[in-house]
């Protein structure tokens, strides 16, 4: 396992039609949206530039290092999310579709993951569009290499403790 990729949760919770959402789902892609240009330069943005600055930030890390991504599509999917690999090297795009323009990355080794199969990966989003995702950083590495998680209590995150033992 490569111990230096980070682990990312992106929300697509962005106002845009569902066959938009539908295309990034069938097309293994990522996406952000905040105004209708297709710059990475938070600069050229007009509104929340903290929070434009944070993600494009985040996605040039992504691009230089590589990782791995879980991306929620609630809108489309509620009962499951996408997990895939951003390798080191991957050029963020621009999708234009009618008056929408979103900021792009594609996934490759993807598989759709069931919230029945592996409810650990809904219990703990993040809140917001991107973002590194530590709290199941471990699980989600261990989950995407296939390798068999160490059955020890320092595996779990405390909220994920927390969640076991009120459930228990």
């Amino acid at each position: 396992m490569d111990k230096e990729e980070i682990i990312v949760f992106i929300r697509h919770n962005i106002s845009v039609p569902k066959d938009l959402l539908e295309k990034l789902w069938d097309e293994k892609k990522i996406a952000i949206h905040y105004e209708n240009i297709c710059s990475t330069n938070p600069n050229k943005y007009k509104k929340n530039f903290r929070e434009v600055k944070f993600a494009f930030d985040l996605m040039h890390k992504m691009s230089k290092e590589g990782a791995i991504v879980a991306a929620d599509f609630r809108r489309i999917r509620k009962d499951a999310i996408l997990v895939g690999k951003i390798t080191k090297g991957t050029k963020i795009g621009c999708l234009k579709k009618n008056e929408y323009k979103l900021k792009t990355m594609q996934l490759s080794s993807f598989r759709e993951v069931s919230f029945m199969d592996y409810p650990i990966f809904q219990s703990s989003q993040p809140r917001g569009t991107i973002k590194e995702w530590s709290k199941v950083s471990k699980v989600l590495r261990y989950f995407y290499y296939e390798k068999e998680l160490p059955l020890e209590v320092k595996s779990l995150s405390p909220e994920q403790l927390e969640i076991i033992c009120y459930e228990f």
